[in-house]
């Protein structure tokens, strides 16, 4: 008895054995995910547990897979190519090992949207500009790129929007791009159609415009921009004082508008104050200029020649009688663009100035020296300085 229980004893372990041997270790599918797109075609891709299995693969137009459109195996591979769809719209995909029962659990392929067939610029300001674009069929959403960098997105039932634009140019370049986004989070982007905006310059700061170059003797100034303002042009108006402190009800003294980045005045002769403002514009794709909104005003005093007389121990200045500034601050250096000293702050109804120091040091007539007048202009009660303090040279 005892011999026949080992001899069946051993015959189970053998017969466990062998259905050990004999049972194959099923190819589960796992991450699916969808790696390309195009207008026609998905890739979708899948990590296994056994390598060279064969899988089989099944591409709806519903979850339900009631509509069936591919029915398709591979040969030792994890991934499967799509085609012949249609662009902008999404399908079900599931797959299973060969041998399996069981489908994955179908996950939703978008194909792209087809590329818009116009993109137009509308409008512009200093920071958004306004554009309108046809439709792109099964875009979820429209993309916007400047220098490959996305500055917005908007939904895909939108056909115009405004859109942020942050940069010190006057034009820019703007791709849109037709969306469509699936619900595992994949991304098909269309190819992108591109236009030029315009933006409008926004309003300058006091120290952004003034002086480009002063000849007083000849009463020409250039007044402009300065370095890192952006535009195609500036137009600048300057307004100058009747009799009793009033400022002229003209429209300007004088108004120009330049493709330069100054406007040249004239007429600014000995004595004369005025005010000037500015405002920059650029030309769209029509060649009309889109203008910014003014700036407030800056200040500039003609005092006229400026006379010296140097000697050992003295400097002497002398000017005009100016009667429509309130002050005049007068400094002194041996250098012409930094340590000026204050020496005094005179009348505006000086007519002069005698320097005998710089700092410390007696006045020397062999050295070279640099005299900055900033004339400050009666504006009701107060005394305004102006933008651009003028810089004499006395040999």
């Amino acid at each position: 008895m005892k011999k026949l229980l080992k001899t069946l004893s051993f015959f189970s372990l053998v017969c466990v054995f062998t259905l050990l041997l004999s049972a194959k270790v099923e190819a589960a599918p796992e991450k699916i995910r969808q790696t390309s797109d195009y207008t026609t075609s998905v890739t979708v891709e899948w990590d296994t547990n056994v390598n060279g299995e064969r899988f089989v693969y099944q591409l709806a137009t519903d979850s339900n897979f009631a509509n069936i459109i591919k029915d398709d195996k591979t040969y030792s591979s994890t991934s499967a190519y799509c085609n012949n769809l249609t662009a902008g719209t999404s399908y079900y995909f599931r797959v299973k090992g060969e041998n399996e029962a069981e489908w994955s659990t179908p996950i939703e392929v978008v194909t792209r949207p087809d590329t818009m067939q116009t993109v137009k610029f509308l409008d512009g300001n200093a920071s958004k500009v306004s554009l309108s674009w046809s439709q792109s069929k099964g875009a979820t959403h429209y993309k916007f790129e400047i220098d490959k960098k996305e500055v917005a997105t908007v939904a895909g039932d939108k056909k115009s929007a405004w859109i942020p634009v942050s940069q010190k140019t006057p034009k820019a370049y703007v791709n849109v791009y037709a969306v469509r986004k699936s619900s595992t989070g994949y991304i098909a982007k269309g190819y992108g159609k591109g236009v030029y905006v315009y933006l409008k310059t926004p309003k300058l700061g006091k120290s952004d415009f003034g002086l480009h170059n002063f000849f007083g003797s000849i009463g020409v100034v250039y007044i402009g921009p300065r370095n890192g303002v952006y535009g195609n042009g500036c137009q600048v108006e300057a307004q100058t004082y009747k009799k009793g402190r009033k400022w002229s009800a003209t429209t300007s003294f004088y108004s120009g508008t330049s493709r330069n980045s100054y406007v040249r005045f004239e007429g600014v002769n000995d004595g004369k104050v005025i005010k000037y403002r500015i405002r920059t514009y650029v030309t769209d794709s029509n060649k009309k200029k889109k203008y910014g909104s003014w700036s407030d005003y800056n200040y500039l005093v003609n005092p006229g020649t400026v006379k010296y007389t140097k000697k050992t121990g003295s400097l002497k200045l002398s000017w005009k009688k100016l009667s429509n500034v309130g002050k005049i601050k007068v400094e002194i250096s041996t250098k012409q663009n930094s340590g000026y000293k204050t020496v005094k702050t005179v009348s505006g109804t000086s007519k002069g100035l005698t320097i005998t120091k710089y700092g410390k040091s007696k006045i020397s007539k062999s050295k070279k020296y640099y005299v900055r007048l900033t004339h400050y202009v009666r504006v009701g009660k107060k005394d305004i300085a102006v933008r651009d303090p003028l810089i004499f040279t006395c040999n």
